[in-house]
């Protein structure tokens, strides 16, 4: 938190660089001043603002809502510049602020671009390398923050000290790709295992008559089938810096499958719960992704 000067009085702020997702709050010190202050932040092209009653000159509310709702575009753009401005109840300006905010959330003992567990060697102000996969016959980015923002470049065009590529050449099994709580695209060939699919029939049937013989008889169809393939995918011997961001793909709300020539489908991870096993050297990873629902046929 920081503090700044504001036209009769101060605001305690959130820091230049805020994850939007992480609570954000802002604290109004105006003595003397009652009524109503007027907050705003704005991206340039979308604006957003709220009514701050005071009580005896001060004031605290809860920003994190407006710097996300910033994000109406999130799978392309997970950083934005924003500018926080106060003014009166007549529009009077009485002073702003900027930040970088980022579509991301911190955890506790996170360091914001890098992965734990941590290796052993590090480079520059003790930030910690990472690793990862390369698979070079399937279309892949990497991302990581420059410090100003969100970067996603080809693998081959990678020249960051702080990131080490492992090329990988296989191509058959369940690739996915999915945002994590950093706002990077990940990716992965995952193993490809058992699959299900559960069908649903509908309420609507209709009379469907045949002949046996020289009787007619009558039987009901359901008019459409609807069916959900649910896939298991497990990543084998995972390197614990390679672990480290795969096992992301559990919290992520944006997943996608690639189904080839470019295309990517939506599909959502399975409700459960996934152990790892933190005394081994090597690690295996295992998820379940659900595809859409499918209407099969309709007759």
């Amino acid at each position: 938190m920081r503090t700044i000067t504001l036209s009769g009085g101060t605001a305690t702020v959130p820091n230049e660089r805020v994850y939007a997702f992480n609570p954000s709050y802002v604290e109004l010190n105006m003595a003397g001043t009652s009524g109503v202050i007027k907050l705003a932040v704005t991206d340039g092209t979308h604006t957003y603002d709220i009514d701050v009653t005071l009580y005896n000159g001060y004031a605290q509310c809860y920003v994190a809502r407006l710097f996300q709702l910033l994000f109406d575009d999130y799978v392309n753009t997970r950083h934005k510049r924003v500018t926080m401005t106060f003014s009166d109840a007549d529009g009077n300006s009485l002073g702003s602020t900027t930040f970088l905010v980022l579509w991301a959330a911190l955890e506790a003992g996170m360091t914001y671009g890098y992965y734990l567990p941590i290796v052993s060697d590090v480079y520059g102000a003790g930030r910690e390398k990472r690793e990862v996969v390369w698979f070079k016959n399937l279309p892949q980015q990497v991302s990581y923050f420059n410090g100003s923002a969100i970067v996603e470049v080809a693998p081959a065009s990678l020249n960051v000290s702080g990131i080490t590529l492992i090329p990988n050449t296989d191509k058959v099994g369940t690739y996915l790709r999915w945002i994590d709580s950093y706002g990077f695209w990940q990716y992965y060939l995952f193993d490809t295992g058992e699959k299900k699919s559960k069908n649903s029939l509908s309420k609507t049937v209709i009379d469907a008559d045949y002949m046996v013989g020289e009787v007619l008889h009558t039987a009901q169809r359901s008019i459409h089938v609807e069916n959900t393939d649910t896939i298991k995918c497990c990543a084998t011997s995972l390197k614990k810096e390679v672990l480290a961001y795969v096992e992301t793909i559990y919290k992520s709300p944006h997943i996608e499958l690639y189904v080839g020539d470019g295309i990517w489908k939506p599909v959502s991870i399975a409700a459960g719960t996934a152990t790892v096993e933190n005394t081994r050297r090597l690690f295996d990873y295992e998820i379940s992704i659900t595809l859409p629902d499918t209407q099969v046929q309709t007759i």
